[in-house]
């Protein structure tokens, strides 16, 4: 352990696993972006890159070098970044990323005037890597939530006092769902202390009630932190003038789109990594031979996101650091199957809409009960895949410690009994 470190948070006779790697491969993985997309162009560029980062992405992913938790989540969160720069590579003209990917207000191709390695290359290259939704680029995903109507300029205060009340109410979340979190998936009722080992820990309870709410408390954790930390970021960059409103929309769509569980990752979620995603899994598709708007092409392109993404996040877990009798499938296998579960409930609803407009026909409209079938089918979908992913981050102990250093809910929580 290196000096200063502090170590991820573990009871007395479960110890961590070891560090036995470096932090380097994750160092050369930034350092090899950056001089990919802000160094010259030659021939063999888009070879080596690739080869590169599928190279080091192995090595970034077996390699856990500290049992620092925060510095390890930070490496840990890094892949959607070099996928999408990977994807960049994959699905580039000849002309390199420098000839697809410009900032709208910018003139097109303007990064093939960049000399190699200049500070307006450099920067160029850095705004790729950050943005991961391509905001305002050409390579924007689709269904990005907005605040105004296309075209509309955001007021700069405006943006900001709305942005400081969304932080205010995220607070207020973030505190909550972390204290619940911390009580009720982590203490036992037998002596109200943390779990000596973590090796049991699961979203399961004797009460469907308990089990529902356990497995929502569980996602809804993402959703608050990831939220808020994008939030933070935006009033900082529009108050220092970095950036302008309109480069900060809304991260999360309306949830009431979210009638099927496609819609809820298409609609609803962040879209940081669909792009990344996409790019490959299209790319897998297309290098197959097979035509696009197919079934098969369709469900090549579905299957492989999520298989993706679900490697990735899995793989992710081997970095942070893990008590000592956690083994390598629990740190990673049900993470892998959450993803998998989720192409197999959009495949499932795929069918049963395929086969309504069969028996109904083409021109048959559903009504307010399919909206209320489609939440229904969402929510029971989630409720079962959800411990999946839960288990492993319970036996990580992730969400174990409170992130704020206050707590305005933690007295009304601790009135919720254990073992629930």
């Amino acid at each position: 352990m290196e000096a200063g470190d502090t170590p991820a948070p573990s009871p007395v006779g479960i110890g961590l696993h070891e560090p036995r790697g470096t932090i380097a491969p994750h160092l050369l993985m930034l350092l090899v972006q950056l001089a990919s997309l802000g160094g010259p162009r030659f021939r063999g560029r888009k070879t080596l890159t690739v080869a590169a980062i599928v190279g080091l992405s192995a090595a970034c992913h077996v390699n856990q070098f500290t049992t620092n938790l925060g510095l390890a989540n930070l490496f840990a969160l890094a892949w959607p970044h070099y996928l999408l720069t990977l994807a960049h590579f994959c699905r580039s003209s000849p002309e390199g990323p420098e000839g697809d990917l410009w900032h709208l207000d910018h003139g097109p191709k303007e990064a093939l005037s960049f000399p190699a390695l200049s500070w307006r290359k450099l920067s160029w290259a850095v705004s790729i890597l950050v943005n991961l939704r391509g905001i305002r680029w050409t390579y924007e995903v689709g269904h990005v939530p907005r605040r105004v109507k296309q075209g509309e300029k955001e007021d700069r205060g405006r943006f900001l006092l709305l942005q400081l009340v969304d932080l205010g109410w995220l607070i207020l979340m973030v505190d909550l769902v972390s204290q619940l979190s911390s009580r009720l998936f982590f203490l036992d009722p037998a002596t109200s202390q943390p779990y000596i080992s973590s090796k049991h820990l699961s979203l399961a309870s004797p009460r469907w009630q308990w089990s529902l709410a356990k497995a929502f408390l569980y996602g809804a954790g993402p959703y608050f932190f990831i939220n808020i930390q994008y939030v933070v970021c935006s009033i900082v960059g529009v108050a220092l003038g970095l950036n302008g409103p309109g480069d900060w929309p809304p991260l999360f769509g309306k949830l009431k789109e979210a009638t099927t569980v496609r819609k809820f990752w298409n609609r609803f979620w962040h879209q940081m990594i669909r792009k990344g995603l996409t790019n490959i899994s299209t790319g897998l598709a297309d290098t197959l031979g097979m035509k696009k708007g197919t079934t098969l092409h369709s469900y090549t392109h579905l299957w492989t996101a999520f298989a993706v993404s679900g490697l990735f996040h899995a793989g992710s877990m081997l970095i942070l650091p893990a008590p000592a009798n956690i083994t390598t499938e629990e740190r990673t296998v049900g993470i892998l199957m959450f993803f998998l579960h989720q192409a197999l409930s959009i495949t499932l609803e795929d069918f049963v809409q395929w086969a309504w407009k069969k028996v109904a026909g083409d021109s048959a409209k559903p009504g307010r009960w399919a909206t209320v079938l489609g939440y229904i089918w969402v929510v029971c979908s989630f409720w079962s895949a959800l411990p999946l992913a839960g288990a492993v981050m319970l036996r990580l102990r992730m969400g174990q410690d409170a992130p704020l250093p206050f707590s305005f809910a933690k007295p009304l929580v601790d009135l919720i009994p254990l073992g629930v």
